[in-house]
């Protein structure tokens, strides 16, 4: 029976995964639209979008004048049903920004990277900016859903653990999932910053675009 369960919750995330996305790309689309795009049926369509009416991550607009039949309800993706914090933890600089689910930012602090000799030193920044970016936006931590954290050098994808840090030798080998996760009990995205880059452009500016080619030049 559990895996029965665990299979039918699967499922039921995708389908609303799917209709998430639709709904964001698509200012005016209805329910009848979503079954549509979806494949899914009208009766599983219009389940998952009351659900999501009710925890208030999704609107109803106002209704569509239509000729024929009833008058069509746009629903609306709430980007500010929760909130991202952003990281770039640079050679030089630091950045930490608040962004909604559309990606725009809300407040963003850069300050320089210094000391940089020091790991303990380093988070402290962070954390001090975290908190400073938190101050200034006016969002509880309580409403941010997730970390997404961008460093220079090479991030194990099994691991997380960024395992080489050429310009900081204190940082190699540490794990800023589990820091962060134990700091702020928040979801951690960890990734190299440039790989972070090319896929923020991509969905900001080249959606339309299978493939691209995104080049940051520094010294070294």
């Amino acid at each position: 029976m559990a895996a029965i369960k665990a299979t039918q919750e699967s499922i039921q995330e995708h389908n609303i995964g799917l209709i998430l996305r639709f709904i964001k790309e698509d200012k005016n689309i209805t329910r009848a639209g979503l079954s549509s795009k979806t494949g899914l049926s009208k009766s599983t369509v219009s389940g998952l979008v009351d659900i999501l009416i009710k925890k208030n991550i999704i609107t109803e607009g106002k209704k569509i004048d239509s000729k024929r039949g009833k008058k069509p309800i746009p629903l609306k993706f709430n980007g500010t049903y929760c909130y991202m914090i952003v990281i770039d933890i640079h050679i030089d600089f630091i950045t930490v920004a608040i962004a909604d689910l559309f990606g725009e930012i809300i407040c963003r602090i850069k300050k320089k990277n210094r000391p940089k000799n020091s790991r303990a030193k380093i988070l402290g920044n962070i954390f001090s900016i975290v908190e400073e970016v938190l101050e200034h936006s006016g969002i509880s931590i309580k409403r941010i859903y997730l970390f997404s954290i961008g460093t220079h050098g090479v991030v194990n994808p099994e691991t997380k653990v960024l395992s080489l840090s050429p310009y900081f030798p204190e940082l190699s080998g540490i794990n800023f999932v589990e820091v962060f996760k134990n700091k702020y009990k928040k979801e951690i995205l960890l990734e190299n910053s440039v790989n972070l880059g090319v896929v923020g452009e991509h969905w900001k500016h080249f959606t339309g675009i299978d493939n691209m080619v995104y080049i940051f030049i520094h010294y070294g």
